[in-house]
């Protein structure tokens, strides 16, 4: 006796579903009064021993994708940050009845829920699952990562405009799902690279608020001693691609004659992930971690995200998009407030617990930065300035170059 999985595909017109077998479909006849009970579930057909099929319905959460040895296209459905569209849906236990998760329920128990259609786009590739198993524990915690991270950029925002941060600032708000999903899918012992724009990653990698604004303020005591700046984060196992949708001041449209990212990577299988969505990234990273590590190759990841300022702080971001744009783009594709939403509809948390989260992290956050202000410069001498440019142990014994107040002659 042979089990194969079937996936279900019904024609109105003559009650066909497809028996998937060695990697090759055929219809199957079924009556009517077994086509009516198959919705939304997923049929097991059986071989007996006369080799008649049998089909057995059989309700199932999710069916299992197939296994391909080649590759076959598969539907293509497109990446939306559309936040209404992107909403995830709490998965049914049996077609037409929603799981509830009552405020009760323990914090660490896992539960299901599904993502939206509209989730990823793929290429050369099965699409991940499109449902996704997490906590209320979990939940909370990536809203609280999230506010964090936005808190943070404002902060550096307001100091920036204070002009107590000097040179380049480039801020993630409007792509702290990105951070926050690929953080809670990988383990602490992965290494992460990342570009410019790496704050929220930095601090969910191991750093803290503290060591992130003292590194943009050039103190001592930040993340890379004061001498790297908001392009050179770094921590353990970080070290600082998301599509915005512009580069500095230009529309990704216009410098490049593909922006489908996802599949310049040719012969690479790639997925568009929707990037204001957090658990659609975090449901994605896991798909793809298990992929690579399981030896099926490197995959090309594009984060469809927004980034609500400019390219940098000195960068109005208005020169070349409309302010319409950007604020339409803030009012209906907040990660922040997609992710509430959620929280408050399946009743994984309450109005008042999030907005406790909201004061905890601005308090957090404000005190983080206060103490980093209070921080030291790094002393302006060669032996400092130098002091990273090679492993420590290889110095040679002599280096060149200038202080910072030397260069005021030159």
């Amino acid at each position: 006796m042979v089990v194969f999985q079937t996936l279900i595909h019904e024609n109105p017109t003559n009650k066909l579903i497809s028996e998937v077998r060695n990697g090759f479909m055929r219809p199957i006849q079924l009556p009517s009064s077994v086509m009516l009970k198959l919705k939304c579930q997923a049929v097991r057909v059986v071989d007996d021993d006369d080799g008649a099929a049998v089909p057995r319905i059989t309700p199932v959460r999710q069916v299992a994708p197939l296994c391909r040895k080649a590759f076959v296209p598969v539907v293509r459905r497109s990446v939306t940050t559309d936040a209404a569209s992107a909403h995830a849906e709490a998965i049914p236990a049996l077609c037409g009845h929603l799981i509830d998760i009552p405020l009760h329920q323990e914090e660490d128990k896992p539960f299901t829920v599904k993502l939206s259609d509209e989730s990823f786009e793929t290429y050369e590739l099965d699409p991940p699952p499109y449902t996704l198993e997490t906590t209320k524990q979990e939940l909370k915690q990536m809203y609280r990562d999230m506010v964090s991270i936005r808190r943070m950029e404002m902060a550096a925002d307001r100091l920036y405009k204070e002009k107590k941060i000097r040179g380049f600032c480039h801020l993630s708000t409007g792509q702290e799902a990105v951070a926050t999903g690929i953080e809670h899918a990988i383990t602490k012992d992965d290494k992460l690279i990342t570009a410019y724009r790496c704050h929220g990653f930095a601090l969910l990698r191991g750093g803290t608020v503290k060591s992130i604004i003292g590194e943009l303020l050039g103190r001592r005591e930040g993340i890379a001693y004061g001498k790297g700046g908001s392009m050179h984060m770094f921590a353990k196992n970080f070290y600082g691609g998301n599509d915005n949708k512009y580069g500095m001041g230009t529309a990704a449209n216009r410098a490049a004659a593909l922006t489908d990212y996802y599949k310049r990577g040719q012969y690479i299988p790639g997925l568009k992930i929707n990037g204001m969505d957090v658990l659609a990234i975090k449901a994605a990273v896991q798909y793809g971690r298990e992929y690579t590590t399981s030896g099926k190759g490197p995959l090309v990841f594009e984060y469809v995200t927004y980034r609500y300022g400019g390219h940098s702080m000195s960068d109005p971001g208005t020169t070349y998009r409309t302010r319409e744009e950007i604020q339409r783009m803030r009012s209906t594709n907040d990660p922040i407030a997609g992710l509430k939403q959620k929280l408050l509809d399946w009743g994984v948390t309450s109005e008042e617990e999030l907005k406790a989260i909201d004061k905890d992290a601005r308090k957090y956050v404000d005190d983080e930065v206060a103490e980093a202000e209070l921080m030291t410069e790094p002393d302006a001498t060669p032996r400092i300035l130098f002091e990273d440019t090679y492993v420590r142990g290889s110095e040679p014994a002599w280096t060149r170059g200038r202080t910072v107040d030397e260069t005021f002659y030159y």
